[in-house]
């Protein structure tokens, strides 16, 4: 028994040490997305609001404009955050 304790190990592989990344890092690039996604929806909003593009209920509605601004201020500060974060996290 003593004998076969001894070769055992020789024919377990050797572990692969798997590094997980920090959980800032896997949000980073799901953070730019949601900042573009906001840029793209504020600026649509701003467009139907002061009447650039037509065919829906927010076509000349000042209201949707203020909203798609905020929501393009909203984008930029994820952006001007996420740009200022250091790249590890």
């Amino acid at each position: 028994m003593y004998g076969l304790a001894s070769c055992v190990p020789s024919l377990v592989p050797k572990l692969v040490t798997v590094r997980i990344a920090p959980v800032e890092t896997v949000l980073r690039p799901s953070r730019l997305v949601l900042a573009a996604l906001f840029a793209l929806v504020g600026l649509v909003w701003i467009g139907q609001g002061v009447g650039l593009i037509g065919g829906s209920v927010m076509t000349g509605s000042a209201f949707w404009a203020v909203v798609g601004a905020v929501l393009l201020v909203v984008a930029v500060v994820i952006l001007v955050i996420e740009r200022r974060r250091p790249a590890g996290g």
